[in-house]
């Protein structure tokens, strides 16, 4: 089951990842106790670890009451 919709198997670019977790770089940052410009040294690429973070906050705010 896929986390967050996703067309033809297409990743979702960060920043679209960032906007359906209702996240900023600056909230991720504090979250993964890294600072705003490691964030955003990534561009639109982010490691592994901070989409799957994504992807579970995605998944949380969709089945919280």
């Amino acid at each position: 089951m896929a986390l967050v919709q996703r067309e033809a198997g297409v990743k979702l670019p960060f920043g679209e990842l960032l906007e359906r977790a209702g996240m900023t770089k600056a909230e991720l940052g504090r979250e993964l106790g890294l600072s705003l410009g490691t964030v955003s040294r990534w561009g639109d690429r982010c490691p592994r670890y901070a989409e799957a973070y994504l992807h579970l906050v995605v998944a949380y705010n969709r089945v919280r009451p």
